[in-house]
């Protein structure tokens, strides 16, 4: 399995969901570096990251722009359509009514043979915090 596939599963895990695709693709100590989170670490920290945004997201869909596969890491241009559910949280604002939006981002992905030991991933959140307050609860 080339990195590239791990990339297309990590994807795919996330969008259904997937605890156990996303623990596939991760080494047992990974780090999950995500804008605004915590820092994900190891088997529970995967879990923890995939029970976050399950939590706010109801619906994904994630369209890989643009690949960059090097020997020990892969980076990789997004473009991803989100809908945030009733009740998440975002920067402190409740969600009174579902949004949708699309959301362009980065990442990196350090790789240890074809699974992912530390992703970092870069994106704007104004977009979602704008959002979410025209949407708030109350």
């Amino acid at each position: 399995m080339s990195k590239l596939d791990t990339v297309k599963r990590y994807f795919k895990a996330l969008t259904e969901f997937n605890v156990s695709g996303l623990l596939e693709v991760f080494t047992s100590d990974v780090e999950i570096h995500n804008v605004n989170f915590p820092v994900y670490k190891g088997v529970e920290g995967v879990r923890k990251y995939c029970e976050n945004f399950q939590g706010r997201i109801a619906q994904a869909k994630f369209d890989l722009l643009v690949v960059l596969e090097k020997e020990n890491f892969v980076l990789a241009e997004w473009e991803a359509r989100l809908t945030y559910r009733e009740g998440a949280q975002v920067a402190g604002v409740v969600v009174g009514k579902p949004f949708t939006f699309s959301l362009r981002g980065m990442w990196r992905a350090d790789f240890v043979g074809n699974k992912i030991q530390c992703l970092r991933i870069y994106h704007e959140t104004t977009t979602a915090v704008d959002l979410a307050r025209a949407n708030a609860k109350g």
